[in-house]
């Protein structure tokens, strides 16, 4: 008891796990198994070289700068590797997003802390959506996908939108080092996404989706021909917009679209809670686990589920659904997540269970009101019992 109440209970539990998992790595060979070939080990020790010496130097002359300097010399070395209409796509399509997601939700910045980074998931996953919807349909041809960005900015730009994005980095030295260490695995995440497809499942399932769009611009869901043409594909369809605007690479650069995004989400809300080591290091630590690594060097849908789940589980947190248009960001959130895999529904039971206070009551009332206009009654609140209103036929 004395134990338990001193609060070594926790780290105590804590180490045993600790010792565990290493006694477990070290029992099955797992440090022992061959991940590197020598050429590939060869070409990221000359990019650690590389980005190691351009941060010391930007963090040694222009701090503030560091991240944008990043940025733009990813950008240049993609438009080399890939040519510039995959990047140009990519970043067509997170400017729609963007403007999308705040026509939907324009006051998110009063109620989430990353209300930019949660506007272009929100956007996403509406384009998303929408792809679902009419994917059937003979719409899918690469002028309209081209276009709808320029129709969302101008309805947005309307309506008072003004996109800014914070170009300039922390000043002291010390924390633009913490974001560059947080940052270098996403950087090695999109040294690989420049990389052609060569997974088992991207060659026969996330990439014959956008293809057959951008071809016969309409999906069939023709279970005789694919098994799979009925499955969750909310990740493929956000793989399509990426196909319609720049081809294979745009797709696999929306990829890491999608993990920027969430490092964005989760990175901001560590730097602000806690010191800026601390803060980089759990980035970085949720960044390089080779899962990460799988899922974004090939066409998987995880970074999707991920990040649907992320902005979902931040706006019920955070803006506590105290207006409408959160509850609805809430819900094509989860939506998407439930149409892009079906394990995502083990992390939205929590979720919707949040959340539900206020949607059980509207959901009931909604379903007895149903009950009672196909019986020819009319309208009953079953909560509040005192009120009654006189039957109508």
């Amino acid at each position: 008891m004395r134990f338990m109440q001193r609060g070594y209970a926790a780290p105590a539990v804590f180490a045993s796990a600790v010792v565990v998992c290493l006694h477990g790595v070290a029992a099955h060979g797992l440090l022992r198994q061959p991940v590197w070939e020598p050429d590939g080990r060869h070409r990221f020790l000359v990019f650690v070289a590389i980005y190691a010496s351009l941060t010391a130097l930007l963090i040694a002359v222009r701090p503030r700068w560091t991240l944008a300097v990043l940025a733009g010399a990813a950008a240049l070395f993609t438009c080399v590797a890939v040519g510039p209409l995959a990047l140009a796509g990519v970043v067509w399509a997170a400017l729609g997003a963007w403007a999308c997601g705040w026509l939907l939700w324009p006051r998110a910045r009063g109620s989430v802390e990353s209300p930019a980074a949660v506007q272009i998931t929100l956007g996403l996953a509406l384009w998303a959506a929408a792809v679902m919807w009419t994917a059937a349909l003979p719409l899918h041809r690469r002028a309209l996908y081209w276009l709808l960005p320029v129709l969302m900015a101008a309805a947005a730009w309307q309506r008072g939108w003004r996109p800014r994005l914070p170009l300039a980095g922390p000043a002291a030295r010390g924390a633009a080092a913490a974001w560059a260490v947080a940052l270098f695995p996403l950087f090695a995440h999109w040294l690989v996404a420049l990389k052609p497809e060569v997974s088992a499942d991207g060659l026969a399932m996330h990439m014959v989706i956008p293809a057959r769009m951008a071809y016969a611009h309409r999906w069939p869901f023709n279970v005789t021909e694919f098994a799979w043409a009925v499955m969750p594909m909310g990740g493929d369809w956000v793989w399509t917009v990426g196909w319609q605007l720049g081809g294979e690479a745009a797709a696999r650069l929306m990829n890491v679209l999608l993990l920027g995004l969430l490092t964005w989400i989760v990175a901001e809300r560590a730097f602000r809670r806690l010191h800026a080591w601390p803060a980089a290091l759990l980035t970085a630590a949720m960044l390089s686990t080779p899962l990460v690594q799988h899922v974004t060097g090939s066409l998987f849908v995880e970074n999707a589920t991920a990040l649907w789940l992320t902005a979902a589980a931040v706006v019920l947190v955070e803006s506590r659904l105290a207006a409408g248009r959160s509850r609805v960001a809430l819900g094509v959130l989860a939506g998407m997540a439930a149409a892009t895999k079906f394990g995502a529904l083990a992390f939205l039971a929590p979720l919707v269970a949040a959340a539900g206070g206020g949607w059980a009551r509207l959901g009931l009332l909604f379903l007895h009101r149903l009950l009672l206009a196909c019986r020819g009654g009319g309208p009953v609140d079953p909560v509040c019992r005192a009120r009654r209103y006189p039957a109508h036929r």
